[in-house]
């Protein structure tokens, strides 16, 4: 975690200078002080090409090369070759990117990301990479408990983030479909479901709800966040532990980059939590 004092001198710092020492630290990327920039760059975690808005704090992070280390340390600890992998608010494709590159193409990544200009910078990011496509596919919507219509918005405080839970009056709302993970695991005719991420800013109990028929079936490995800033998020994260405990599952800490994980329970919990069906050793 970088201190206060070096936060502000990264953010002083000429944007091509702040740009050359990001390209190896996340921590740097994200505090880089650029307005809103342009740039693509082709070595994402050494393999794919992407565009970067250096408005959005998703899209800094990815400046580095790579992404969250732990979360990265998570997919690369639990996601292999031929995996079927299934990614709930993708926003531009920065863990579905990491997703499809350790399934490769014997396996296959659904990335969900229901806001309009979101989807548009991944589909651009998938284009960007020859053959991608062919395993990595994108759904505009999202998921939920229920096929329903969603509000949809983007956060005036977490550039490059938004939600479906319709919270600001002076912002544009847009309509989004959302289906569940049951109907869509039926749909598709999916007949294993490998690892499954979900970060859908506070609506991660409604999307484990409505898959509780795959989840039974499947028994992925779960990596979905857990803030708890609020006591609704607190409420969602205990909801979401009995949600997955009467399903077999156990909750664990991630510990460090490498992705190691420790048993835990709520409310020592991370901002995000790995869950493991207890049938499955590791």
């Amino acid at each position: 975690m970088i201190k206060p004092i070096a936060r502000a001198v990264i953010r002083r710092l000429p944007f091509r200078l702040a740009v050359a020492l990001s390209r190896g630290y996340p921590d740097v990327a994200f505090y880089i002080n650029g307005g809103r920039r342009q740039l693509r760059i082709d070595d994402y975690l050494d393999q794919w090409n992407v565009n970067i808005d250096t408005f959005s704090d998703i899209e800094r992070r990815m400046l580095s090369r790579t992404y969250e280390s732990e979360t990265m340390g998570v997919i690369d600890e639990f996601v292999s070759a031929g995996d079927i992998c299934v990614d709930v608010g993708a926003n531009v494709g920065a863990i579905a990117l990491a997703l499809a590159k350790r399934t490769g193409e014997s396996g296959k990544v659904h990335a969900f990301e229901p806001g309009p200009p979101l989807f548009e910078r991944l589909q651009d990011n998938v284009r960007l990479n020859p053959g991608l496509s062919s395993y990595l596919e994108l759904h505009q919507m999202g998921l939920s408990d229920k096929q329903d219509e969603l509000c949809w918005q983007e956060s005036s405080r977490d550039h490059g983030n938004a939600t479906i839970r319709w919270a600001d009056n002076n912002r544009p709302v847009t309509r989004i479909p959302v289906t569940t993970l049951d109907d869509f695991a039926r749909e598709h005719s999916l007949e294993r479901l490998d690892f499954l991420k979900i970060d859908v800013e506070g609506m991660e109990y409604e999307v484990l709800s409505g898959g509780k028929v795959a989840l039974a079936k499947f028994m992925p490995v779960i990596y979905f966040e857990t803030s708890l800033c609020d006591e609704e998020q607190k409420a969602a994260a205990r909801g979401s532990e009995i949600f997955l405990e009467n399903l077999g599952y156990r909750l664990h800490k991630v510990l460090n980059c490498r992705g190691d994980i420790r048993p835990t329970n709520f409310p020592d919990l991370g901002p995000n939590t790995v869950a493991v069906h207890r049938s499955r050793r590791i």
